[in-house]
C-alpha cells in the first residue's frame, strides 16, 4: 500500500499546482508534441541526472502551459536502470540559476538545433 493511503485525488486537486516546476520528474511526464516544439524540447547543454526536468516543465509554465498532476490516478511503468550521476564537469546547477534569473521559455540547445527541419 502507498503511504498515502488509498488516496486518489480529485479532478478539481489535479490542477492544483499548475505552476509549480518544483518536484516534477519527466519519467512521470506526458507533454502535447505542439508543446514540446514550442519550447524547443529538452535543453540538451545539460549532463546526467538533474535539473533537466526543472528546465523543461519551467519552460511549459513560462510558455503558458499548465500541468495536471496525475500522483495515485495514473499507471507508470518505469524500467530500472542505474542512476547516472551528474559529471563533475556539469553545469547543470549553473544553467538552471541561469535559467531562473530570466524569462527565456525556448532550450538554447534543443531540437532545432539537433534535427533536420523536415524532421520537427
Amino acid at each position: 500500500m502507498h503511504p498515502a493511503g488509498d488516496f486518489v485525488p480529485l479532478r478539481c486537486d489535479r490542477a492544483a499546482r499548475s505552476r509549480d516546476w518544483g518536484q516534477v520528474w519527466t519519467c512521470n511526464l506526458g507533454v502535447w508534441r505542439r508543446d514540446c516544439l514550442a519550447i524547443n524540447g529538452f535543453d540538451e547543454r545539460y549532463l546526467g541526472v538533474g535539473l533537466e526536468d526543472s528546465d523543461f516543465v519551467l519552460r511549459l509554465i513560462r510558455k503558458g502551459i499548465r500541468r495536471k498532476r496525475g500522483d495515485h490516478a495514473s499507471i507508470v511503468m518505469h524500467l530500472h536502470h542505474e542512476r547516472r550521476l551528474r559529471p563533475p564537469e556539469s553545469r547543470s546547477s549553473e544553467l538552471f540559476e541561469e535559467l531562473l534569473a530570466c524569462d527565456r521559455f525556448a532550450a538554447v540547445v534543443g531540437l532545432q538545433q539537433n534535427l533536420p527541419l523536415g524532421e520537427i
